[in-house]
């Protein structure tokens, strides 16, 4: 249907161009090929009573040629032709010069015919062009027409190959969605089971410390107390030794040496109240190390809580 339809366009583009011969034209060159027909048929008619008529008449002048003339009038009218009949004209023209017209006459016929031969030669030349130029416009077309088809499949086989494309990344896309989903499933489980773990070993690590500061806290406080008793001691033991001192008169030199005894005993009394305070900072020290501990790994958990609520 395709193919009849270009066929179509195609003549009416080269009417329109000129190439190929219009209705009107062909009507006009038909007119033109009867009317040659026809006075081809007048002229053979014409031709025949002439080499009738110059047979009858002349027939003694072209006794001599007996065996040429009898064949002549044995076959058909049709079968005359001026070239066969040039011979009684030149024997008419060279002894009676009264024919000359009609020798005039005769050279015309003659000349018309081949005329009429060389535009027939021309017209079958044309002919056979005209067949040649069909021969290859209908190749072309058959050209054109195995070029559509395979065009044709060309673009099935395409469309066929971009469906089976289609689907492939369809199923490739799914796949990996699928696997997709499957793997984010999986994180979201481990991190929560990570996070839980984690949050326990806080947790455990949170009383372990909760207890150790308390158990610390306790030592502390019982040291401080001891502390404070010793101090307390002390202090009073050196206050009684001054009085005791105070009380007794400087008479010796072995007083002396018991004052010089007591003293030294005094200072090294001094001193331990000294070193108690320093022990008793140290371990105030310790226990804010150990508190800030305790409150970070409690901001921790909190930080840990929150973030599971979030999830």
């Amino acid at each position: 249907m395709h193919g009849e339809g270009r066929e179509t366009e195609s003549d009416e583009e080269k009417k329109r161009k000129g190439e190929l011969p219009s209705k009107e034209e062909e009507e006009k060159e038909g007119e033109e090929d009867d009317g040659e027909r026809s006075c081809h048929r007048h002229f053979l008619h014409l031709q025949h009573r002439l080499c009738l008529a110059l047979l009858l008449l002349f027939l003694p002048c072209a006794a001599r040629s007996a065996t040429t003339v009898i064949p002549l009038l044995c076959s058909p009218l049709s079968c005359f032709s001026l070239l066969e009949l040039m011979p009684f004209s030149s024997s008419i023209m060279s002894k009676d010069k009264d024919f000359t017209d009609l020798s005039l006459t005769f050279k015309f016929l003659l000349d018309y015919q081949r005329s009429v031969t060389n535009g027939e030669l021309q017209k079958k030349m044309n002919d056979e062009k005209k067949i040649t130029r069909e021969t290859a416009l209908e190749n072309a077309k058959q050209l054109v027409r195995n070029l559509e088809t395979k065009l044709d499949s060309a673009n099935a086989q395409h469309l066929k190959e971009k469906e089976e494309l289609g689907l492939s990344l369809k199923n490739v896309e799914e796949t990996w969605r699928i696997k997709c989903d499957s793997m984010k499933a999986e994180n979201e489980a481990t991190a929560a089971q990570d996070m839980k773990k984690e949050l326990q070993e806080l947790k455990l690590q949170y009383k372990k410390l909760k207890v150790e500061h308390a158990s610390f806290h306790d030592i502390v406080d019982k040291m401080i107390e001891e502390k404070d008793n010793e101090i307390s001691r002390l202090s009073d033991d050196n206050r009684n030794l001054h009085q005791s001192l105070q009380s007794r008169p400087q008479v010796d030199h072995s007083d002396n040496d018991n004052y010089n005894t007591a003293s030294h005993k005094v200072d090294s009394m001094n001193l331990s109240p000294f070193a108690a305070e320093q022990q008793i900072l140290l371990l105030a020290r310790q226990q804010a190390q150990r508190k800030e501990e305790l409150a970070r790994s409690q901001r921790h958990i909190l930080a840990l809580q929150v973030c599971l609520k979030a999830s």
